[in-house]
């Protein structure tokens, strides 16, 4: 089965991973708080603290990478995660550097020799080959896994490896489980560039520009899903680190000067490989989209660890459960949890039969129009008339047919869109409606939970006309009528757009309860037209 065939969710849920050695450990205890406040209000899922069956999409760069593979492509709980990080960290980090004054090379060539075992004894104990490929063609989880790596001739952007394919990048990067670990932790003073792919090139890790991967994983999700079904993206970060500062000039003369150099240097280096400054991008961006967006970085105690410094775990642990039990934190955490476990059911349902259409295209082709957006049909409406078809449109003009057929675009099946001079005014909102009924409602349906409110619906328009096709069948859910206008005839519709309105609505929400309030009685509003809405208002609320 192909990846791209497994069963896409109606929404997503990210979670990003920072490169951070050592504190590493950190983001793991942030997990594990989140995911305990997810399961303790699920009893099925307490078989263990996996996050690949909370999360739809994981990322990572440098050792947050790895821990993508390790929770993602490889499907370990947290424990799991953490026993190998543990018993393994002290010689993941190696002592040995590029800046050894001697045999450099084998040096960092024996580094990756040491990864590359630990992965592979990994890899066996979890009754796996050791040579499996990163991209997966059977694995039965729903979770995709990600990880950033550079070609070393081209810093600029990241390489992404996938552990999928989807429509929108159909060739995955050939390379094995621990191949991928290997690029996305190869920093350059401590390990040798990993060659891989066809032709193979060289791969290094991401960490400078990159460490925070979270704007990479919201980008990955809009071409797997799209932008609007990116319900919720987690990053969690392996401490806050003190403002970078520059200082107001730089001397470039002398031996003080050549100071002054290396400490431009330096905070140039910190510049390219600060995490926050992506989180703050973010943040603003988020609040533009209106996306849920999370992140989570222990304050103070760990700026100041090393990343190679796996002796001074204990103190990662203790800076995490003191930034844990912040009111702050606690309060985020429990949002972000509630966020995750409401779309837990939220999986795309494929149509019952009946609702299919005759088209006998694979179910592909559906699963496939999740990552799109719904053409934007416009539901036209014929002159005449004033009743509406079943699955037809409603009849009442209520847009100038000159502008339509001026404006309006057809939609191919493929997406694309040319301008056309005729319009067939009931061929679009016919559409509309079939994808309404074929697509959304069994998206809803499968998001539905006992407890749901059933929605109540308020029609300030003309009236209505009870006895019309549409709404005769629902006439038990129309609750409240009320006429403000003293018409002759009620709540009558004479104008019909009212009319055309409810039966609209049912068509959208058969379920629906219905308040219908006649606020105008012909097809201009007069000056008393605000003072019944806010008369409805007061009645109604």
């Amino acid at each position: 089965m192909a990846n791209y065939d497994l069963q896409l969710r109606s929404t997503a849920r990210i979670l990003c991973l920072d490169d951070g050695g050592v504190r590493a450990l950190s983001s793991l205890d942030v997990l594990d708080n989140l995911i305990t406040r997810i399961n303790c209000h699920q009893t099925s899922c307490r078989s263990g603290c996996k996050p690949s069956l909370h999360f739809d999409l994981i990322c990572g760069s440098g050792w947050g990478g790895l821990i993508a593979i390790l929770l993602g492509r490889l499907e370990l709980t947290l424990a799991e995660c953490k026993e190998f990080l543990s018993y393994t960290g002290p010689i993941l980090e190696p002592v040995k550097s590029s800046f050894s004054p001697f045999s450099w090379t084998t040096d960092l060539e024996d580094n990756n020799r040491v990864l590359r075992a630990a992965m592979k004894s990994l890899l066996i104990k979890l009754d796996r080959d050791p040579e499996e490929l990163f991209f997966s063609t059977t694995s039965n989880c729903d979770c995709r896994t990600m990880v950033l790596t550079m070609y070393p001739g081209n810093i600029r952007l990241p390489v992404r490896l996938r552990s999928y394919i989807s429509r929108s990048d159909p060739i995955a990067i050939k390379c094995t489980v621990w191949q991928a670990v290997l690029a996305t932790m190869a920093t350059p003073t401590r390990y040798v560039a990993e060659w891989f792919g066809t032709p193979p090139v060289p791969h290094i890790s991401a960490g400078i520009g990159y460490g925070n991967p979270a704007k990479e994983g919201l980008d990955e999700a809009v071409r797997v899903w799209q932008l609007s079904a990116v319900d919720c993206i987690v990053s969690i970060g392996n401490g806050v680190h003190p403002s970078i500062r520059l200082g107001r000039e730089i001397r470039t003369t002398g031996v003080y000067g050549l100071f002054e150099i290396f400490r431009f240097i330096s905070v140039v280096t910190q510049a390219a490989t600060d995490l926050d400054r992506v989180h703050y991008d973010l943040y603003r961006d988020a609040k533009m989209l209106g996306l849920k967006y999370f992140r989570f970085s222990v304050r103070d105690g760990l700026a100041d660890i090393p990343m190679q410094d796996w002796h001074r775990d204990s103190d990662v642990s203790t800076a995490t459960f003191a930034y844990l039990q912040e009111d702050g934190v606690g309060t985020s955490l429990s949002m972000c949890a509630s966020y995750l476990e409401d779309s837990n059911a939220a999986y795309v349902s494929q149509p019952d039969a009946q609702n299919m259409e005759s088209d006998p295209s694979s179910s592909n082709s559906r699963l496939d129009n999740t990552a799109r957006s719904l053409p934007d049909y416009l539901p036209a409406r014929p002159q005449e008339g004033n009743s509406i078809s079943l699955y037809g449109n409603t009849e009442i003009q209520l847009f100038d047919a000159e502008v339509l057929s001026s404006s309006m675009t057809d939609i191919d099946a493929e997406g694309f869109s040319s301008s056309v001079e005729a319009i067939d005014t009931t061929k679009a909102a016919d559409q509309w409606f079939s994808d309404l009924y074929t697509r959304t409602h069994p998206v809803v349906a499968a998001r539905r939970k006992s407890n749901d409110r059933k929605v109540r619906v308020a029609i300030l328009d003309t009236g209505i006309n009870m006895d019309s096709p549409g709404i005769t069948d629902h006439k038990g859910q129309i609750s409240n009528q009320e006429d403000f206008t003293g018409s002759t005839v009620g709540m009558a519709d004479e104008v019909g757009h009212g009319t055309n309105a409810t039966a609209l609505i049912f068509k959208v929400a058969p379920n629906a309860e219905l308040c219908v309030a006649k606020v105008v009685a012909s097809r201009t509003a007069t000056d008393l037209t605000t003072k019944h809405i806010a008369e409805v208002c007061i009645l109604f609320s």
